[in-house]
């Protein structure tokens, strides 16, 4: 999974905050993209920017339109957000009108915070990623180099069970997830 976080870095404390979700980003596989380290000329915005994004978070704590553009190009890319206000702020009218929107709900998830909750919001936001919500797409190719061996074994039982080697490969691997207790405790 890959995810577009738009940090609110403007002093010490925020970039303590910064750091320790991208710690807990980094601890459960994910790999991210930000406007704080990442290269300068990824923009999720730019053409193809936005395909490379399985979901956004944005610390809206500041009065960045850049907050605004990218919770609208999320939106219109039908990408999971996490859209994070400091508890007491204000919800933006036009925000407040997203959430009432039964097309965009589904994909935006508007949440207030205190510094001492900040990664616990992004923990529930993975979890809620995690989840098997219907929404999910074999968009992510994959390489695998196999000794021909292995490739007639892959042809051998995919062709027993009646489905291509992708289908096969797809479903061994869903139905090895399901059964792996440390994968699904990684974000309790």
């Amino acid at each position: 999974m890959r995810i577009y976080y738009f940090a609110n870095v403007k002093n010490p404390a925020q970039l303590l905050i910064f750091q320790e979700a991208s710690q807990l980003l980094r601890k459960y596989g994910v790999s991210t993209v930000d406007n704080v380290k990442s290269k300068p000329d990824f923009e999720l915005g730019e053409q193809g920017g936005i395909d490379q994004i399985d979901a956004v978070i944005i610390d809206a704590s500041g009065s960045d339109a850049e907050a605004g553009y990218l919770l609208a190009v999320a939106i219109a890319h039908k990408k999971p957000v996490l859209y994070l206000l400091p508890a007491g702020t204000q919800l933006d009218a036009s925000v407040k009108a997203l959430t009432f929107n039964k097309a965009i709900k589904d994909y935006l998830r508007v949440e207030f915070f205190l510094s001492a909750n900040f990664v616990k919001k992004i923990k529930e936001f993975l979890q809620y990623l995690d989840q098997d919500i219907g929404k999910e797409a074999h968009s992510v190719k994959f390489t695998l180099r196999l000794t021909p061996k292995l490739e007639r074994y892959l042809n051998w039982k995919a062709e027993q069970s009646g489905r291509n080697k992708a289908d096969y490969v797809r479903t061994y691997l869903e139905e090895l997830m399901k059964t792996d207790e440390e994968y699904k405790n990684r974000l309790k």
